[in-house]
């Protein structure tokens, strides 16, 4: 019996935004997100879109950049401005498809899934 084969759909690499010292470092940690222990694992840094791409395709998983993690990519260049296909771009959470990536907290996407309301506020 083969105990290797795992339902892993759920699994995918997420960069997170770096939070350092030193604003002139340009690397990004990549975590891979399981449904299963360990739940997070540390995959590897990259320092461009398309390294984590290229570590996306070696490890056969989908990619999803947070949305600070994505807009530092941007501003430091190592990011085209559009999301290319087969990247996700999250943010608290919520994917938002590769056409349209909101530049706000507060702007909305026709093509991202509804964030949840907070309590208290009606709408």
């Amino acid at each position: 019996m083969n105990d290797t084969a795992t339902n892993d759909a759920g699994v995918y690499l997420q960069i997170m935004p770096r939070f350092e010292a030193d604003p002139r470092s340009q690397r990004w940690h990549v975590f891979r997100v399981s449904d299963e222990s360990p739940r997070i694992t540390l995959a590897g840094s990259v320092s461009s879109c398309k390294e984590a791409q290229a570590l996306a395709a070696q490890n056969k998983r989908p990619l999803r950049i947070a949305e600070q993690a994505w807009q530092q990519m941007v501003a430091a260049h190592a990011a085209p401005k559009t999301v290319p296909d087969g990247v996700t771009v999250t943010w608290s959470g919520t994917a938002f498809c590769k056409q349209q990536v909101p530049s706000s907290p507060g702007s909305s996407s026709a093509c991202s899934r509804r964030r949840p309301r907070r309590p208290g506020r009606r709408g």
